[in-house]
């Protein structure tokens, strides 16, 4: 029987904006140590691993799904099984030459993710390096974000590694893919769905008064807030982008976090990483020579709509957020806090985040052949932020493959739309790392932000009283 697993309007956007000046990938650079994954010679069993891998993606199915496009551009494009999927594709190998610093890892990490997957094939890589310093091993993972978001990647790695040093073999059910539907079958699948949505969104609306809230009064008061964003300051960080990518990070942990916290009562982990954030751009813009005397940038924080752990909810992007103004002028890291503190507080407590989710939503009955056409246009135009800032619960307890312990946890996000520069913060067990991903040609000085990152951490955690 013909199948076909449908992409939201919201993940077919991810599709349409993908070039090779602009992929759509994100992912994260984890580090295992790397005695389990090596053989007697010292090789690395990269067969048992892929058999290892393999052997789980019946509990990730998009992992053996390709796109198919709709005929004509009627509908967003499906994923259907990929009858000529090879798991060697997709787990690969490659080495690190002496002496296997992290700079070097960084750069190679940098590479693996420029380009775009290829989109005749399931869009996700997974990379092994071997060679790194320190008996370790790096692992890159390339995920399109068109099948996830950042939140069920997570849910993905949960799955696919084992939760103790034990390796837990798995015999997994016989794969068959199922075949493609017809282009015919397609089409009428596609149509019926969308009168679908559109009757059952007809038959949600209010028919009379009602003692509860106003559901159209309180999408006008969403929308209406969207107007209340102010124009992003114009600097250097945001500008053409460029092929070539960048990335580093900062490694803090969860206590740390706790106990900048405490200098705002009431504000969350994401508002100290935010703080962090700020005084590391605040470094980076002065040591190019601009003003940030008076400077506040406005910065996209995500926020997830899932509604618990796993993928119960599903695959695909499931995510809304704020626009939330950060005040690099504020040279006080402990002020600088308190004023973000209270800025995502009105923000989380006001319409804004719900006018996003609503704008998005209302993507599902525009054309899909218009925003394809306008997706290319609006990813090369200038953006309503600077920069974004996401904060991904990651795994809360260690995870093992082959019985290799997971060591370090490093996110990506990619970048497009004018933004050289975007930060996301991923927890793991007690660590935090917030990983940096930027246009290479415009920002030459990422150090300078890490390092000034850092600075703004270590002044915060002295404020608290730590260490």
């Amino acid at each position: 029987m013909a199948t076909f697993d449908t992409l939201s309007a919201m993940d077919a956007q991810f599709l349409y904006w993908d070039s090779d000046r602009t992929p759509m990938n994100m992912g994260n650079l984890c580090i295992f140590e790397a005695g389990p994954l090596t053989d007697e010679r010292g090789a690395f069993r990269l067969d048992d691993v892929r058999r290892a891998i393999g052997s789980r993606l019946h509990l990730v199915p998009r992992y053996r799904r390709k796109v198919l496009e709709v005929p004509g551009g009627f509908a967003h494009p499906v994923l259907v099984d990929d009858p000529d999927f090879d798991i060697n594709r997709h787990v690969k190998l490659v080495a690190l030459p002496r002496p296997g610093t992290d700079d070097q890892l960084k750069e190679l990490y940098s590479h693996l993710h420029e380009g775009m997957l290829d989109h005749s094939r399931p869009l996700w890589e997974i990379t092994f390096i071997e060679g790194l310093e320190g008996g370790r091993v790096g692992m890159v993972q390339k995920i399109h974000h068109a099948p996830f978001d950042g939140a069920s990647t997570v849910d993905v790695m949960e799955l696919l590694f084992d939760g103790t040093p034990e390796f837990h073999p798995v015999e997994p059910p016989p794969w068959r893919p199922a075949p493609a539907p017809d282009p015919l079958t397609l089409m009428g699948a596609k149509w019926g769905e969308q009168v679908s949505n559109l009757w059952k969104r007809v038959l949600q609306q209010p028919t009379a008064p009602t003692s509860q809230p106003d559901p159209l009064g309180e999408m006008s008061e969403a929308f209406g807030s969207l107007g209340e964003i102010e124009q992003p300051p114009k600097t250097s960080l945001n500008g053409p982008i460029g092929p070539r990518r960048s990335f580093d990070w900062v490694q803090t942990t969860l206590t740390e976090a706790k106990q900048i916290r405490s200098l705002a009562p009431g504000s969350t982990v994401n508002d100290a990483m935010i703080a962090a954030v700020g005084g590391g751009l605040r470094e980076l813009l002065i040591a190019r020579g601009e003003d940030v005397d008076d400077l506040v940038l406005r910065i996209m924080v995500p926020v997830s709509l899932r509604s618990g752990q796993g993928m119960g909810d599903g695959a695909g992007n499931m995510v809304s957020g704020f626009v939330a103004p950060l005040p690099v002028c504020e040279a006080d890291p402990v002020e600088r806090l308190r004023r973000i503190h209270r800025s995502t507080k009105e923000l989380k407590e006001g319409k804004q985040a719900l006018a996003i989710h609503l704008m998005t939503q209302s993507a599902e009955y525009a054309p899909a052949s218009l925003m394809a056409a306008a997706a290319r246009t609006a990813m090369e135009g200038s953006s309503f932020i600077n920069l974004t800032v996401t904060n991904v619960p990651g795994p809360r307890r260690e995870l093992f493959l082959l019985g290799a312990r997971m060591l370090e946890l490093h996110p990506m996000v990619l970048i497009g739309n004018d933004i050289t520069v975007n930060v996301a913060v991923e927890s793991y067990v007690d660590n935090l790392s917030i990983g940096l991903a930027a246009d290479a040609d415009a920002n030459p000085d990422l150090p300078v932000l890490r390092d000034g990152i850092r600075r703004a951490l270590d002044e915060l955690l002295e404020r608290a009283g730590a260490g």
